[in-house]
């Protein structure tokens, strides 16, 4: 999970820049996870205007991915 208030929108698709050479900052790092996961946000708590859910990786058996809903608590 990433987070920014803002970030540079006008680099084009396929250029080699990080996400967080971008401005985007990582809150939670990547790690395998099942339906109905919990992540925890670091503490103490920051509220930032975006957030990015980045999938990494599929499953062996997965040729996609599905996220039905996602609720931001404070």
């Amino acid at each position: 999970i990433y987070a920014a208030d803002a970030f540079d929108q006008s680099l084009p698709y396929g250029n080699p820049e990080s996400l967080l050479q971008r401005g985007w900052k990582l809150l939670v790092p990547p790690r395998p996870i099942a339906a109905h996961t919990t992540l925890a946000l670091p503490s103490p708590p920051t509220s930032y205007r975006y957030y990015l859910l980045w999938i990494t990786a599929l499953p062996p058996s997965a040729s996609s991915a599905e996220i039905a809903e996602i609720t931001l608590f404070r």
